[in-house]
């Protein structure tokens, strides 16, 4: 059976605690993958080379990225002991996550567009100033002296299972010189594995990597032990990550349902290949299917409404602050 390492500093490294992921339609066993516990995990992060990618320009790490669009896209890539094409990484995908085949790919290409364009997607991060600043520190922008230096040591992300284009957000980290530590999603280990061997292909140092399967736990220990990180997850998981500014949320989401005289009828869909409705034209699709229909009328006046209109009439007590500072307690009741 195929086995997916866990990537220590970019290195394979094989768990006795393993996981089976399975055929989503079948129950088939498709891969086992090693687990990393979270004392593994704190300790690879804390000795973590942080500057390893300061040895190279930002312009550098855009060529080698560029290089890493062409590899991720049509290059053979190594998983555990075997090789992975681009179709065999599509199949991969979609049988553990029950995606098609054509949302695979669609949402593959989206990755290669963000490596490929990375150039000008830090150009929009940094509003054009001369990239060579990033390299120096500091350097004159059209008359104006700017600093920079790199808040977050290490850069974190805790990656979903029903999205492979969520991958695109934390790539520019990479191309920033930021080392990176990523847990897959528990189906879909096969994305973030892939980008980060099309990375080590181009050029990019192994040790800018850390790739680690895990169980709850061990996220958690991703989102404490580095500085900067994104959390994928439904509210349950993002609710105790709600306050800290270190952690950017996303999630949960929420899906629209329309149903019918008929239960479960289907009003129509109009999608993009990302999988997300075109606004105007989910709704123009249903205001045609359901535009004839009138709600009933109601009442002009609630009974809730008509006592609460009857009642203004009467003297109603109001409590005013006798000042403004927070430390006033002491209220003053007035009639009105």
């Amino acid at each position: 059976m195929l086995h997916i390492p866990i990537l220590r500093h970019g290195k394979p490294y094989e768990s006795i605690d393993k996981v089976e992921i399975v055929h989503h339609a079948t129950g088939e066993p498709v891969a086992s993958v090693s687990q990393a516990n979270a004392g593994l995990i704190a300790r690879d992060i804390s000795r973590m080379n942080y500057g390893v990618l300061d040895q190279f320009k930002v312009k550098e790490l855009i060529a080698m990225s560029r290089k890493a669009a062409d590899l991720f896209l049509n290059g053979t890539l190594p998983v555990g002991d075997e090789k992975q094409s681009f179709d065999d990484y599509i199949r991969q995908l979609s049988s553990t996550t029950g995606m098609p085949h054509t949302y695979c790919r669609s949402n593959a290409k989206k990755i290669h567009r963000t490596l490929d364009e990375i150039e000008t997607i830090i150009a929009g991060l940094t509003r054009g100033f001369d990239l060579s600043i990033l390299d120096r520190g500091f350097g004159d922008d059209d008359g104006r002296m700017l600093s920079w230096y790199r808040e977050a040591k290490t850069f974190g992300a805790i990656l979903p299972s029903n999205s492979p284009g969520v991958h695109s957000l934390w790539i520019p980290a990479v191309a920033l010189k930021t080392p990176i530590v990523l847990k897959p999603g528990r189906e879909e280990p096969w994305s973030p594995l892939r980008i980060i061997q099309a990375f080590m292909a181009a050029g990019f140092p192994a040790e800018a990597f850390g790739f680690y399967p895990t169980s709850h736990g061990g996220s958690g220990t991703i989102l404490s032990a580095v500085d900067r990180a994104m959390l994928f997850g439904d509210a349950s998981t993002t609710k105790a990550w709600a306050h800290d500014p270190r952690i950017e949320l996303h999630g949960p989401g929420y899906s629209k349902v329309i149903l019918g005289e008929r239960c479960g009828e289907r009003v129509g869909k109009v999608r993009r290949p990302d999988g997300r409705e075109h606004r105007r034209e989910w709704r123009a699709k249903l205001h045609q299917r359901v535009g004839g229909l009138h709600p009933e009328k109601t009442p002009t006046k609630s009974p809730r409404r008509s006592r609460r209109n009857s009642q203004q009439s009467r003297p109603c007590r109001r409590m005013i602050p006798t000042r403004k500072s927070p430390r006033s307690r002491i209220p003053r009741w007035q009639t009105g």
